[in-house]
């Protein structure tokens, strides 16, 4: 039988415990696999899911000031070569580009891999990316809200 709580059936499951590795520090050739607009412990974010030559996922996030001067506009101007009058995620899903990652010590003493800046793909990254399969959109997530901002 299965326990109910006040008209709230609990159903038992099992998940098997996962451990988070940092990237090391340096610089990766990524895809823009996803850009969402997602609230978060600095108020609205965007939040860039990007996927590694490896085929491993990572994300970065910026605040949702679009200007020549915040990191969402830096990051855009340095993939699409210009700095559109309106941002659209649109114009930037499916490009490369390289991730800078640092990595951050937390107030915990863990480590955690932060994406410090995008900037431009070279023609080699551009080939290689290529030969990725294309992006799968990912699903909704509230994990902004726990991550601090890349800047």
């Amino acid at each position: 039988m299965t326990p109910t709580t006040e008209n709230t059936i609990v159903r038992e499951f099992e998940l098997e415990k996962s451990v988070y590795v940092p990237l090391d520090p340096g610089r990766y050739q990524v895809r823009i696999v996803d850009l969402g607009l997602v609230e978060g412990r600095f108020g609205r974010q965007i939040q860039w899911s990007l996927e590694l030559q490896n085929g491993e996922k990572t994300r970065a996030w910026t605040s949702d000031t679009y200007s020549a001067e915040s990191n969402l506009g830096k990051w855009t101007q340095a993939i699409l070569g210009r700095l559109p009058e309106r941002f659209r995620p649109s114009d930037l899903i499916g490009k490369s580009a390289v991730a800078i990652v640092a990595v951050k010590l937390r107030d915990d003493g863990s480590e955690t891999s932060r994406v410090t800046a995008l900037t431009a793909a070279t023609k080699q990254t551009r080939m290689a990316l290529k030969a990725m399969p294309e992006p799968e959109p990912e699903p909704e997530s509230d994990a902004a809200s726990n991550e601090e901002l890349p800047f």
